[in-house]
């Protein structure tokens, strides 16, 4: 029922997944009530970017937070590692232009943060309750979210594939800090093999290699999976993620064909309908 901070720093590094450009991320201890402080510290001065869907930025295949010109690409897996561990103040510092991949999922995040410790802080956890059922939709795209009152956060994908050889999936998770460290939390993003070269084309995912993604091809998942439904589970990882944005979020939400802009619109849509409360009040 209280905040929590990171009992101390912890340091990672490692290539941006679309730059391929090697990346530093401090994350810190930060005081009560001050949230998610994400700055980028490799520019002079150091520039601080809002966590909100406000300081969303154009970006092909990711989350971009940016203000001013400054931008920080794929804030999805950290953010959706510190949601999962319900982390509320943490100072985040980027030397570079993007978060590090790392394995291109949350796990390297999460175990970062557990081995720095997690503190309670002397301030009520503050969690964001819908008032109403909201909802959003690409109907020509077939994509669909909604978000529904609920005591706790529930999230439910469905995948619908367009590929022969990789078949639908559906999941459905409670996002609590131990079955996110451990059902979620490892899966990784997905590629599709005929689609890679016209990405690095474009500049995008210059920082991915065989061992960190699920690589799909004509024949399937190529390369050993971490969940036999490793795909949806990250869809439900990247959602998380995006739902961050809006701060700690409480609801059901439900998911189909959906990607980082339907999320970012969902986001919007919960904070215009939802109240900031004191955690463990009773959902509507």
């Amino acid at each position: 029922m209280r905040q929590r901070t990171l009992a101390r720093e912890v340091k990672l590094e490692g290539a941006g997944l679309h730059t391929g450009q090697p990346c530093r991320l401090r994350l810190g201890p930060a005081p009560p009530d001050s949230g998610w402080q994400l700055r980028r510290v490799d520019v002079r001065p150091p520039v601080t970017i809002p966590v909100g869907p406000q300081a969303v930025v154009a970006a092909p295949r990711c989350t971009a937070l940016g203000v001013d010109g400054v931008q920080v690409m794929t804030v999805e897996h950290l953010f959706a590692a510190l949601s999962g561990l319900a982390v509320d103040n943490v100072a985040i510092e980027v030397d570079g232009p993007e978060v590090p991949a790392l394995d291109n999922s949350a796990l390297p995040f999460v175990q970062a943060v557990l081995e720095a410790g997690l503190q309670d802080q002397p301030a009520p956890r503050r969690v964001r309750r819908l008032r109403r059922a909201v909802w959003v939709l690409e109907a020509e795209r077939g994509q669909m979210a909604v978000a529904m009152p609920c005591h706790e956060l529930r999230v439910a994908y469905a995948f619908v594939s367009d590929r022969p050889a990789l078949e639908d999936q559906y999941g459905e998770f409670a996002v609590r800090p131990q079955t996110f460290a451990r059902e979620l939390a490892p899966a990784r993003t997905v590629a599709f093999l005929d689609e890679v070269q016209e990405l690095r084309r474009r500049g995008l995912g210059l920082g991915g290699t065989a061992d960190s993604v699920v690589l799909v091809g004509p024949q399937g998942c190529a390369g050993p999976l971490r969940f036999a439904d490793e795909v949806v589970r990250h869809k439900i990882l990247d959602l998380v993620g995006d739902l961050a944005l809006a701060g700690a979020v409480r609801a059901r939400v439900l998911a189909v064909r959906s990607g980082h802009r339907l999320h970012h619109q969902l986001a919007r849509r919960i904070l215009q309908e939802s109240l900031l409360e004191p955690e463990g009040m009773e959902a509507p």
